[in-house]
């Protein structure tokens, strides 16, 4: 958390808050993108350069009410985030983030962390990775997590604090049906179904800009043979 890497510099370069903190605290207004917004392209700064307004991106996951999202943010080694070096010199890009309110709540109802879940399975048939929490809801994802572009989960089997694995480059894309299914804009909400379902959230044509900045385009479809 500090930059550089000695005594003398200790504290001086502590990361940013994730997205979802900076929102709960009234800090930022993120960008929304909605299913009938069609295809939006967005440039996003280095959210250490990013004003209120335009740093984040959040794309609600259809039917669940609000309560389960995903937030895009553009990471860089400036500023405060200049200790990120210390993950690897490529350790930058666009970062993705899953939200589920549902599980971060039940830290208040029934005393459950909303991280206590290390799953690294293929999230969308999970079964052998849960915790139950106090007032019986089974909990098979964390509340807050990095979707990692590389779908290793070293984050959750806590093999390191984060590498240049985690972020999406340019030519990446994220959706529904991403090659690996581990980083893919599935959603974990169940709802009536049996099973998890797609949200048909995309994030496509992603390109790192010379200025630090990143483009790409955000929309929702559910048929990912098309556009």
């Amino acid at each position: 958390m500090r930059y550089p890497d000695a005594a003398a510099y200790a504290g001086n370069s502590p990361t940013h808050f994730d997205p979802f903190s900076k929102i709960f605290l009234g800090w930022v207004n993120p960008i929304e993108v909605k299913p009938e917004d069609g295809v939006k392209e967005i440039t996003l700064p280095a959210i250490n350069k990013a004003t209120a307004d335009n740093g984040i991106v959040k794309m609600e996951v259809p039917g669940s009410n609000g309560t389960e999202y995903f937030l895009f943010e553009n990471v860089q080694q400036d500023g405060f985030n200049k200790g990120l070096i210390r993950q690897g010199a490529d350790s930058k890009g666009l970062m993705a983030w899953h939200v589920d309110e549902n599980i971060i709540n039940l830290y208040q109802t029934a005393g459950f962390r909303p991280n206590n879940v290390e799953n690294w399975m293929n999230k969308r048939f999970q079964y052998n990775q849960s915790e139950t929490a106090s007032d019986g809801t089974v909990v098979t994802h964390y509340g807050l997590s990095v979707l990692q572009a590389d779908g290793k989960y070293d984050l959750e089997k806590n093999l390191n604090r984060g590498d240049a694995g985690d972020f999406f480059k340019t030519g990446g894309k994220i959706t529904p049906v991403s090659g690996n299914v581990h980083t893919g804009s599935y959603y974990f909400w169940k709802g009536y179904s049996s099973t998890p379902a797609d949200s048909g959230i995309h994030v496509t044509d992603i390109k790192e800009n010379a200025d630090g900045s990143i483009t790409a385009k955000f929309y929702y479809n559910t048929n990912s043979s098309k556009k």
